[in-house]
């Protein structure tokens, strides 16, 4: 009965050790892809207002990201009025400047530790409510891009979004410029034109 027994259990270590053998090799020899992009994106529109399918828009002045010393904001920054140059494109829109602009505009983007969620929601009345914080851990925090859309003619808000999303302090230009870009297209996505 013994012997029995030690056949099944010397098989069932000899399938471990080569399972776990392989499991080294494969995991050595292949690097992770960098993870979808998880956020939170909410928005308001003002039901009172039709956008136009076509037409221009220019920055409003005071967009920018909030400054932080773990990331360069003048490249974040182009990144971002990249993306949403891009995005607007898409809904038929094209840069024009202040004054023969159909929509102005503005953004703010900043990390937890400068605008947490009850500044958010105070100061922008939205809060898309990321739960995953980063503020004790030194290779991502959590961030946020607030986007208001103005009709230039009349002055009123059109839209308003946020998405928020762990921003990771360690990724490099090309990762990082697509990570805003699928951020970006997560929030816009919200902004209808031609109703």
């Amino acid at each position: 009965m013994l012997a029995s027994i030690a056949r099944p259990r010397a098989a069932l270590v000899g399938l471990l050790s080569v399972s776990a053998l392989l499991q080294g090799c494969a995991s050595s020899e292949k690097t992770a892809p960098p993870p979808e992009l998880q956020a939170a994106v909410t928005s308001v529109q003002n039901p009172g207002m039709v956008v136009p399918e076509r037409g221009l828009f220019a920055w409003r002045p005071g967009s920018r990201l909030h400054p932080d010393p773990r990331l360069d904001a003048g490249k974040m920054d182009r990144m971002i009025r990249g993306a949403l140059s891009d995005a607007f494109a898409d809904k038929g829109y094209e840069l024009g400047t202040a004054e023969n602009a159909n929509l102005w505009v503005g953004y703010i983007g900043a990390l937890e530790s400068a605008l947490d969620d009850v500044l958010l929601n105070k100061l922008f009345g939205v809060n898309p409510a990321w739960q995953a914080s980063g503020r004790e851990n030194r290779r991502y925090e959590k961030g946020t891009l607030v986007v208001d859309i103005v009709e230039a003619r009349t002055r009123l808000g059109i839209w308003r979004g946020a998405v928020q999303a762990n921003v990771t302090f360690d990724l490099d230009d090309t990762e990082r410029r697509g990570r805003i870009r699928e951020a970006v297209d997560m929030l816009m996505s919200r902004f209808r034109v031609g109703y």
